[in-house]
């Protein structure tokens, strides 16, 4: 299942950039070879070692928590296109403090990501009050 999930992610967010043409076709194909060798090093780590597959997961699912935040302000407040250095910036901020975390207390990790998750959900709510509310995008 955490597989399937790492899989949803990395398409999820080349699928966003593709649509607002944020990236090349270089820079598509460096996105999938990196993506292919996480989803092989997830499915080998799914028969050796699920503690460190659950790791991959979890910082797969922050670098998607903080892309889809970027996303949510850009187009749904903002009610403009992605842009492709934006987009790996806050990808980043999401997967650098959860490998931090990971090093220094696994715990502490799992805890943070969970907040992370509701902090999401409410920023989500949030902008959908304010997509019905106001005249913003409502195709978002």
């Amino acid at each position: 299942m955490g597989v399937c999930a790492i899989i949803y992610y990395l398409i999820d967010i080349e699928q966003k950039l593709e649509e607002d043409h944020a990236i090349t076709k270089i820079v598509r194909i460096f996105m999938v070879v990196i993506d292919v060798f996480y989803i092989v090093f997830s499915v080998i780590l799914a028969f050796v070692n699920v503690d460190l597959l659950l790791r991959l997961f979890g910082i797969a699912g922050s670098g998607y928590l903080g892309f889809k935040s970027y996303q949510l302000v850009r187009e749904g407040i903002l009610n403009k296109k992605l842009k492709l250095a934006d987009s790996l910036v806050a990808t980043f901020l999401g997967i650098f403090p959860a490998i931090l975390l990971i090093i220094y207390a696994f715990i502490a990790f799992w805890i943070i990501l969970l907040a992370l998750t509701l902090l999401y959900n409410l920023i989500h709510l949030i902008v959908r009050i304010k997509i019905e509310r106001g005249p913003t995008n409502r195709q978002f």
